[in-house]
């Protein structure tokens, strides 16, 4: 009996590494999958690649795009292990100002988004767990907070939430005594507080270019749209005679790598075959998207919401010579049901035709689409406009005196 317990422990944990391994293939984008396979190339003598295209060459033909820091903290959101809230998250990273912090009102934010405020709390720590440390911090102090956790300098961590927000600072002798360490002790700690920013470093406005390689390429042929997988090349396994354990081990590797690559590209285009389906007036006439959610492709798919966020993260289109990723084609319902992109390219059409004299005001736009048959809050309207990048009417007023 023990010696069968053994066994089946085994065979499980053997299945368990596979399966672990078929997952990571799976959510790899085309840059890492295509490492993957030369790398697999280099270890077993049994695997020939056969490449159709340069693909040193398709790198240098420059198909790169600016990645601004909230579409890095997306590419975090989605490539990493954790689960999360989708709608909530993607509103956290969008109401980030300028400085990467997170100063509106949750309470408002809550109630907007129509979720509990342990919710709200689970997707904020979520966002504050991306890179830089002190992402989405609700104040200055609370980023300093966050990346002195990140250092795992708790010491420091309990000077400044203890005595930070105090109206008188004790002096440093005080702190040491109440605290019962050594002045020096409180020195180090006070320095490693200095050594912080109030700001996440952001970088040069992240503006850093990131080499993009599409996985499918989509056209328009005759009024349907085509999806066609890029092909890179054909992997192919030299076959065996010997009956060596070893060459075995090769052989089996070989064919396992090759049916997980396959198993990935078809849950690509299954999956992109029913986003591009809901989106295919986007793509024909160039309208608007419509709203399109992760929940609906894996209701329409049969595979399970977290497949779909596997293999769709970190993959990319190629549209008339320009490649997108294929998360942009998610997009939320507002309360009315219309799509955020209808209700982005509304606001924009308004404004842009507004009289620059006498602007118009959240409330005026709220009417004004409302009058579309769109119904968005005011609330709304603000944190539209905060994704546009346009300004309120008291400010949009003055600057075009």
């Amino acid at each position: 009996m023990q010696q069968k317990f053994i066994q089946k422990q085994m065979m499980n944990q053997q299945l368990s590494v596979t399966q672990q391994r078929s997952l990571e293939i799976l959510k790899m984008g085309e840059t890492e999958l295509q490492e993957s396979i030369r790398e697999l190339c280099r270890q077993n003598p049994f695997v020939e690649y056969r490449q159709s295209i340069d693909f040193n060459e398709w790198i240098e033909e420059g198909f790169s795009a600016p990645a601004s820091w909230k579409s890095d903290l997306y590419k975090q959101l989605y490539t990493g292990s954790e689960p999360f809230d989708p709608r909530l998250c993607g509103y956290i990273i969008e109401s980030l100002n300028e400085n990467g912090l997170f100063t509106d009102s949750e309470e408002e934010s809550a109630a907007y988004l129509n979720c509990t405020p342990d919710q709200w709390k689970e997707a904020l720590h979520t966002i504050q767990k991306l890179e830089p440390a002190g992402i989405a911090a609700r104040s200055q102090k609370e980023c300093i907070l966050l990346q002195l956790s990140r250092r795992k300098e708790w010491f420091a961590y309990r000077l400044l939430k203890t005595y930070g927000s105090s109206r008188k600072l004790p002096s440093w002798k005080e702190m040491a005594e109440k605290e019962h360490v050594s002045l020096q002790t409180v020195k180090n700690a006070l320095a490693t507080i200095r050594t912080c920013s109030l700001h996440p470093d952001l970088g040069e406005d992240a503006e850093k270019k990131e080499v993009l390689i599409p996985d499918l390429s989509i056209d328009c042929e005759n009024g349907e749209v085509v999806i066609e997988p890029v092909k890179y090349g054909q992997l192919h396994v030299l076959t065996i005679s010997e009956k060596n354990e070893t060459l075995k081990k090769y052989f089996q590797e070989a064919n396992f790598f090759i049916d997980a690559i396959n198993k990935r590209n078809r849950t690509l285009l299954i999956l992109a075959n029913e986003i591009i389906s809901v989106q295919k007036n986007h793509f024909l006439f160039h309208d608007e998207l419509e709203a399109c959610t992760l929940q609906e492709i894996a209701q329409k798919s049969g595979f399970h919401e977290s497949t779909v966020s596997r293999t769709l993260s970190n993959k990319y289109y190629l549209f008339e010579g320009t490649i997108y990723p294929l998360k942009g084609l998610f997009v939320s319902k507002t309360r009315g049901g219309t799509s955020q992109d209808s209700v982005l390219k509304a606001i924009g059409t308004l404004i842009s035709q507004e009289d620059p004299h006498k602007p118009f005001s959240d409330q005026q736009l709220c009417n004004q689409l409302e009058d579309l048959g769109i119904y968005v809050s005011r609330r709304a309207i603000n944190k539209y406009r905060k994704v546009l990048g346009i300004e309120n009417a008291n400010k949009r007023k003055a600057r075009n005196k």
